[in-house]
């Protein structure tokens, strides 16, 4: 939206010494200085450029919002899988321990499938659209950093900078949502570990549910051993990593296109 509203800069101060500067480039066969006319197209502009930018941010913002309620979803999850061996030691009956912290366990464990089955599913939805976001972002940034090379300190610079700040933050926030994504959901393995369930083995009387609680951690952890990461189509993970090789590449672009002007 920032990058939107510094296209309107020249006009802006344009006015100011009397000249009427269009925000983006048009070929408009009248005379649009009269100001009636001028204060026309300056709000219809506007206008197409608020529903331009909206669509681009809505499809982030979907992106973004379903990414961190998977994670705040996987957050409550390990909260609970953590404390279910403190909470079942609470009922201090040596003979049913066992078989409540499986019950409770079990309950967890398909909480778990289903949150995979939701990242699954929503790695598959935005694949492309990821795909599409980081592969051309590399030109993108070239050319704007192009651009605003090429035009110095000149006001028209303003809207290319800003520009490139807002492409680099898009990265980086979705190379960090794709990093604490792949990372949350890796690390469940170790939580099932974490759970408690050698207190309650300790505890409880009931050989035949102890030797049933240590199959349930062991499966529950091999669930979580297969790695999860957000891909654009598989060609490439989307993590902090893949956002520092699109800046660089991009770098390059910009140094070649320099050297061959």
């Amino acid at each position: 939206m920032i990058t939107m509203l510094s296209f309107y800069v020249l006009p802006l101060q344009g006015i100011f010494v009397g000249e009427r500067h269009l925000p983006y480039v048009l070929t408009i066969p009248f005379d649009y200085r009269p100001w009636p006319i001028f204060t026309t197209i300056i709000l219809l502009c506007f206008y197409i450029g608020v529903l331009v930018a909206t669509v681009i941010i809505s499809e982030s913002y979907i992106l973004a919002m379903s990414i961190l309620n998977l994670n705040g979803r996987f957050v409550l999850l390990e909260e609970e899988i953590l404390n279910l061996g403190d909470e079942v030691l609470k009922l201090e009956n040596p003979e049913t321990i066992a078989d409540q912290f499986n019950e409770r366990l079990i309950v967890l464990v398909k909480r778990n499938v289903n949150l995979i089955k939701f990242a699954e599913r929503l790695e598959s939805q935005f694949t492309f659209p990821l795909f599409v976001m980081m592969a051309d972002s590399a030109f993108v940034l070239c050319l704007l950093a192009f651009n605003a090379h090429e035009n110095g300190f000149a006001t028209d610079s303003i809207k290319y900078v800003i520009w490139l700040l807002a492409k680099v933050l898009e990265l980086v926030v979705l190379g960090y949502f794709g990093s604490v994504t792949s990372t949350r959901v890796d690390g469940l393995g170790t939580t099932y570990y974490s759970s408690g369930w050698e207190k309650v083995i300790y505890k409880s009387n009931n050989s035949k549910a102890n030797v049933r609680t240590m199959k349930l951690i062991t499966r529950a952890i091999s669930f979580n051993q297969k790695p999860f990461m957000l891909t654009g189509l598989g060609f490439f993970n989307v993590c902090l990593e893949t956002t520092l090789t699109v800046i660089r590449v991009a770098g390059s672009y910009f140094t070649f296109l320099c050297s061959m002007r």
